[in-house]
């Protein structure tokens, strides 16, 4: 299993537990079923009508669609949670802008991975940090 393999890793802050993207009953429903399998940090990922998170949830990862990503029931449900908080699909400035003023500590995006030549010093350049911690 990957969990297995990765186990070893220093560093890692979390695992996100299996999820259904802009479905927060179902990713719910995959967070009975997952999390005690898994003996690393745990993100439960926020999905589109999430209004709370499980109290086993050692991190938040905010999923969901662009609409639900974006909204005041996301980042209330971010700005409350005491543990690791992190962003995906963030790939713009203005992405990047609203995850740090959520007190988001890391963030991702394909356009890191895929493009890194033209987009990562972009958006090395938005965060005003050398690394993609926010934190």
């Amino acid at each position: 299993m990957m969990l297995e393999r990765i186990s070893s890793y220093d560093g890692c802050r979390f695992v996100s537990v299996p999820d259904v993207v802009a479905d927060h009953k179902a990713t719910l429903a995959r967070w009975r079923q997952w999390r005690q399998r898994i003996a690393q940090p745990a993100a439960f990922v926020l999905q589109d009508g999430c209004r709370e998170i499980p109290d086993d949830a050692d991190a938040v990862f905010v999923g969901g669609s662009t609409e639900w990503k974006l909204s005041d029931d996301a980042r209330r449900l971010v700005e409350g949670f005491q543990g690791w908080k992190h962003m995906g699909r963030v790939n713009t400035h203005r992405r990047i802008k609203v995850a740090k003023s959520w007190g988001c500590d890391s963030v991702d995006g394909t356009a890191m991975s895929m493009f890194t030549d033209a987009k990562l010093p972009m958006l090395l350049a938005a965060s005003e940090y050398e690394q993609l911690t926010l934190g």
